[in-house]
């Protein structure tokens, strides 16, 4: 932390915005931003200019550092200096203990594992030498603007709550702002326990939950096929979404299905009643069949994971296991 002060201070000066916020540093949380007075907005803020194109990243044994440096001309010395304290070499080793844990998984861990999770997150041959490492640090920092995938300076120290605030895309900027007591958080939208242990690596509540991906045997003979896409979505009024269909002769694609959204219980059944009634299949068995087939998955790896040698394999039971509470509706 002790080159923060003048990292804030070049940040300000290329249009960066840190008010009644303190970026603070914990071994549990990582970096975090914390509201300086609970009585008083807080504003981070990050402008375009100083956005990094994640096409823009590589990596080498000292962390990450940008690829391309005469496209972000006079800002590239302060963005060097960032990425040297950000993303160093501590972020590379700790990514490279958690792939050393997932080789060693004994094949009972990895069978329950590869149930629950897509093989990009186990299978780890087709990554030469720290493109493993590269991958896991920005996929946990990046964000999608203006039509790129980007690394947002200080921004990305905003960690995830579910009653959060949103990040705010206009104005040529990427900002997040509101009255907060104690951390700063915002709300990110694929906002779901197993994405949050996975893609962000740290296990917290929050507002929905989806189904794992699942393929299975409908009646009338077709297949129906459950991706995890969220994003994907139409819009049916009222804050609410339901999944895009695909029908074709021989499957039924659903973008995702939920199977829990706080202050909703309903909401499964609903999207199960929509679903029926364009696909002309029984709603009641839509619903049953994907509620059990996620418990057939989570459960094991929730109850047997957490009894694993295998450190990975703990956490991820962990995740697990707070999927089942939310789902259950015990947190």
């Amino acid at each position: 932390m002790k080159n923060i002060g003048k990292l804030i201070t070049l940040f300000r000066e290329f249009g960066g915005i840190l008010d009644n916020i303190e970026v603070r540093h914990s071994k549990d949380a990582g970096y975090y931003c914390y509201s300086l007075d609970s009585n008083k907005s807080s504003i981070i803020s990050c402008p375009d200019c100083l956005l990094v194109d994640i096409d823009d990243i590589d990596i080498n044994e000292n962390g990450l550092y940008i690829k391309h440096p005469k496209k972000y001309g006079d800002k590239i010395d302060f963005l060097r200096e960032y990425f040297a304290f950000h993303f160093n070499k501590t972020a590379v080793s700790k990514q490279t203990e958690r792939k050393r844990q997932i080789n060693s998984l004994s094949e009972k861990d990895l069978s329950i594992i590869s149930n629950i999770l897509p093989p990009e997150f186990y299978n780890l041959e087709k990554y030469n030498h720290l493109d493993y490492e590269k991958r896991r640090i920005i996929e946990s920092h990046n964000i999608s603007h203006n039509d790129k995938t980007v690394i947002m300076p200080f921004v990305t120290c905003v960690n995830f709550n579910k009653n959060g605030k949103s990040f705010n895309h206009n104005d040529g900027k990427i900002s997040l702002s509101g009255k907060f007591d104690g951390e700063v958080f915002a709300v990110y939208n694929d906002n779901d326990v197993l994405k949050m242990g996975t893609g962000y690596d740290f296990i917290t509540d929050t507002k929905y939950i989806f189904s794992i991906p699942l393929t299975y045997p409908l009646a009338n003979g077709k297949k129906m096929i459950i991706n995890r896409s969220p994003l994907k979505a139409v819009s049916m009024g009222n804050g609410r979404w339901k999944p895009i269909i695909e029908e074709t002769a021989d499957s039924v694609t659903l973008s995702w299905f939920p199977l829990h959204m706080e202050g909703s219980p309903i909401y499964p059944a609903v999207i199960a009643k929509l679903i029926s009634d364009e696909i002309n299949l029984p709603a009641e068995n839509i619903l049953i069949n994907i509620i059990k087939l996620n418990l057939h998955a989570l459960i094991p790896a929730a109850f047997q994971l957490q009894e694993s040698e295998n450190t990975f394999a703990r956490y991820i039971g962990e995740v697990a296991q707070r999927q089942l509470e939310t789902i259950a509706g015990t947190r």
